[in-house]
């Protein structure tokens, strides 16, 4: 697999991170938590963001070897008994699954099984996607290239 990084996102308003971190911590070992504060600037190679809002972000790096339902399988199957919290948190909250991919061409194809397809829907919270292809940035173009999972432009 080229690039890919999955996230579960939850962005709102006065988000209380320590009840967060307790009641969906997972354990995937290649997992990774940030809090970001509402009004915190981050500032990247291409754009500078501020955060309207707060936004808890559990970040799952997967392995080269995995294929993209492996890794969407690995990380959401820790979430799947959490679903109910997610689902009531998502009545207050922006609460989705989000896969960015980093495809090295334009030329890219992605195939879902119906197990995968089946377990985001269970899982039943928004899904996004989020490309951005490699040969952009080398060529130092910043067109199209995709936003943070939690960020909006300033």
């Amino acid at each position: 697999m080229d690039g890919a990084f999955f996230y579960l996102r939850i962005a709102g308003h006065g988000l209380d991170v320590n009840a967060l971190d307790e009641t969906l911590s997972a354990e995937p070992s290649t997992e990774q938590r940030t809090f970001i504060k509402e009004g915190e600037v981050l500032t990247t190679k291409f754009e500078t963001f501020v955060h309207k809002e707060d936004c808890w972000i559990t970040e799952y790096n997967s392995s080269q070897d995995q294929s993209v339902d492996e890794a969407i399988l690995h990380f959401i199957s820790a979430y799947l008994p959490k679903r109910d919290h997610l689902n009531a948190l998502a009545h207050t909250n922006n609460v989705s699954f989000v896969c960015s991919l980093y495809p090295e061409s334009e030329q890219y194809h992605l195939h879902f099984t119906p197990e995968v397809l089946t377990a985001l829907g269970n899982l039943g919270i928004k899904f996004d996607f989020d490309f951005a292809f490699l040969t952009v940035y080398y060529r130092g173009n910043t067109n199209n290239t995709g936003g943070l999972p939690c960020s909006t432009s300033a």
